[in-house]
């Protein structure tokens, strides 16, 4: 059996099957993975989070778990790109990355844009990374409001924070690969024939 450096050494040679997503909260990140998913044959992997699960991720594999039982795991080496957004931890289980890579599977994952300076570019330095940048603050509060998953503190966080999460996406953009999306709110198709372009240059190619 490997041991987890070794799985993390194979996940890194590897890395050209992931697509990396990241974004401030309410930008599409959802709607770009579900494309990915129905469109191209990625697939989305279970995380372990602190957070309460919301609807359909208990069904996808997801688990939530307590601060203590994550602090545990992560020690243990048993998740990949661990990161904390908003006051909770997150995290992709190693085994099931590692088991869907070595299956040839392609894998689409988000990111804080706090980690694509860091994990993102050392674990997966051949992955595809879409960020997706809103252009006003006015069109996520409206995409927060329509979801209504964010209670009113949390959601004030999330937009004080967007403007913040953009500038780090840009200036990441100077340093490693990143491709901007930027999303037209009203306007899916025009959202995701820019992901479509991405995936044509990077040679994925649709479902038949």
């Amino acid at each position: 059996m490997l041991k987890n450096k070794e799985k993390i050494k194979e996940i890194i040679k590897r890395s050209n099957q992931f697509i990396v997503i990241c974004g401030p909260s309410g930008s599409g990140k959802t709607m770009t993975i579900k494309h990915l998913v129905d469109n191209y044959g990625f697939i989305e992997p279970p995380f372990i989070t602190t957070r309460e699960l919301r609807s359909g991720e208990k069904e996808m594999g997801s688990i939530c778990v307590s601060r203590d039982e994550f602090m545990e795991k992560n020690m243990d080496g048993q998740i990949f790109l661990s990161a904390r957004s908003y006051g909770n931890a997150y995290g992709y289980d190693l085994d099931i990355i590692f088991s869907s890579i070595i299956k040839g599977k392609k894998i689409v994952i988000e990111a804080p844009s706090s980690n694509l300076m860091t994990d993102v570019s050392y674990f997966l330095p051949q992955s595809t990374i879409m960020g997706i940048v809103p252009l006003t603050i006015k069109e996520i509060d409206s995409q927060l409001n329509q979801r209504a998953l964010n209670n009113g503190d949390d959601q004030r966080i999330r937009l004080l924070n967007c403007e913040i999460e953009k500038e780090h996406i840009a200036y990441c953009c100077g340093l490693i690969d990143i491709t901007p999306i930027l999303p037209t709110y009203g306007n899916l198709k025009n959202t995701l024939r820019q992901v479509d372009r991405l995936m044509e240059k990077k040679g994925f190619k649709k479902n038949k």
